[in-house]
């Protein structure tokens, strides 16, 4: 997924369950948390071939 693919994923998630906390999730603290994941082996990056 491209970075605001999944910046637009998260939004939805939070407008569909309304119950969880509202939380102010900017694309700073979302990248940061992505990059946290890659140096945790939770995540990856992979080469696409147009």
């Amino acid at each position: 997924m491209r970075f605001e693919e999944i910046v637009q994923a998260s939004t939805e998630l939070l407008h569909e369950h309304p119950e969880i906390e509202p939380i102010k999730i900017s694309e700073k603290h979302l990248a940061w948390c992505l990059v946290r994941l890659l140096e945790f082996g939770m995540a990856a990056t992979i080469k696409i071939i147009p």
